[in-house]
C-alpha cells in the first residue's frame, strides 16, 4: 500500500468527524511515514510497520475529546434516521426520559474519574506530610536539644527520623500505586470514549 492510498483510507474511516482533528492525525501518519522513508526504507514497509488501518482509525477516535466523538455520534445518528424531522420529534418528545439518564450517567462518570485523581492527590499529600514533618522535627530536635533538654532532642529527632524513613519506604510503592491509578483513569475515560466510537472499532 502506497503513502496516499494509506492516508486516503485513514481519511475515509475519519469521515464525519471534525477537520482539525482529521488533519492533525493525518499530518502524524504522514511524517512518520516520510521519516522511515528518509530513514531509506521502502514505502509500503514503511506503511505496513504502523500496523493495520482499522486499529490506527480507532486508536485516533480514542484520543479525541469525549465532547468531539458524543456531538459525531449524535451527528451521524441524525443523519442515517429516514426522517430528520422524525428524529427531531423523538429528541424532543423523549427529552424527558434520555436527558436525566443522560444526566445521571454523566455525573457518575465524573464522580468516579475525580475520585481516582481524589486517591492519587491523597497519596502524594500524605507521602509529602512525611517527609517534611520529618525534616521539620529534625530540624526542631537540635534546637531543643540546645535551648530545652538533650534527652528531648534525641527522643524528638528519633522520631524524625522514622517519618524519614518511612517516606523513604513507601516512595516507592506510592509512585507505583499512582501510577496505576492513573492507567486505571485512562481506562476508565477509554471505557466511556469506546460507547461513542461504534461497534466496529470496538
Amino acid at each position: 500500500m502506497t503513502k496516499n492510498e494509506f492516508i486516503t483510507e485513514i481519511k475515509a474511516g475519519l469521515q464525519g468527524y471534525p477537520d482539525d482533528e482529521v488533519i492533525k492525525s493525518l499530518s502524524f501518519y504522514t511524517e512518520s511515514i516520510d521519516d522511515r522513508m528518509e530513514d531509506e526504507m521502502q514505502e509500503d514497509k514503511a506503511v505496513s510497520e504502523l500496523g493495520s488501518i482499522q486499529d490506527i482509525i480507532r486508536n485516533i477516535k480514542l484520543t479525541m475529546p469525549i465532547a468531539v466523538l458524543a456531538k459525531t455520534r449524535i451527528k451521524e445518528s441524525k443523519e442515517k434516521s429516514s426522517s430528520k424531522t422524525l428524529w427531531v420529534i423523538l429528541a424532543i418528545a423523549g427529552f424527558p426520559i434520555w436527558f436525566p439518564l443522560l444526566l445521571a450517567f454523566a455525573s457518575v462518570a465524573l464522580a468516579v474519574y475525580i475520585s481516582i485523581w481524589a486517591c492519587i492527590i491523597a497519596l502524594y499529600a500524605c507521602e509529602l506530610a512525611f517527609g517534611l514533618s520529618g525534616i521539620v522535627c529534625l530540624v526542631y530536635s537540635f534546637i531543643h536539644m540546645i535551648t530545652i533538654s538533650h534527652a528531648g532532642g534525641i527522643i524528638i529527632a528519633g522520631g524524625s527520623l522514622f517519618l524519614i524513613g518511612l517516606f523513604l519506604v513507601l516512595l516507592k510503592p506510592m509512585i507505583s500505586i499512582s501510577k496505576s491509578l492513573i492507567k486505571s483513569t485512562e481506562s476508565f475515560l477509554k471505557w466511556i470514549k469506546k460507547m461513542f466510537i461504534g461497534k466496529e472499532h470496538n
